[in-house]
């Protein structure tokens, strides 16, 4: 109990947990990426288990690749993450809920992991490959997972304190 005392008060514990977290999305996403890209160094794609495979592909869209291949969507989604970031900079110090703070701290890791993806490779780099006989995800990484999870935890957290206020 004296450990949930401690976070809600602290809010400067509250905003180094967030960028913590964050850093710690980007650096394992960073070393995946890397490790990938040395693992499938002149092969198309490693079979792991029956319904995964790494693979190599350079998305310029969004997550999961999303709205690629356009000639300046690379240009487009750089400018539209670096706001996204102090967006989410700005909000998730605002937070004073654990969960929470954790959060959005996997969506700024994967956004600024994703953004020096762009700034150095000029695209993203995916690798995680899930199927399941001939249905395929799209190609993803740890970053699109980080935000993908993030937003997850935050709008349920979100949607269950309304509803939890209601009652």
């Amino acid at each position: 109990m004296l450990r949930g005392k401690l976070f809600e008060g602290s809010v400067f514990f509250q905003q180094v947990l967030v960028v913590l977290v964050g850093f710690c999305v980007v650096s394992i996403d960073l070393y995946t990426k890397h490790l990938c890209a040395l693992m499938l160094d002149g092969v198309t794609g490693v079979k792991l288990l029956p319904i995964l495979n790494f693979v190599k592909v350079h998305n310029t869209g969004v997550s999961f690749g999303f709205f690629g291949g356009y000639q300046f969507s690379n240009l487009f989604f750089l400018l539209v993450n670096v706001p996204v970031v102090l967006f989410v900079l700005f909000f998730s110090f605002r937070e004073r809920r654990l969960v929470a703070c954790v959060a959005w701290g996997f969506i700024l890791g994967g956004a600024v992991a994703n953004v020096t993806d762009r700034v150095r490779f000029g695209a993203v780099r995916d690798f995680i490959d899930f199927h399941f006989l001939d249905l395929h995800w799209p190609v993803f990484n740890v970053a699109d997972a980080a935000i993908f999870l993030g937003v997850a935890f935050v709008l349920f957290y979100s949607t269950s304190e309304k509803v939890g206020s209601i009652n």
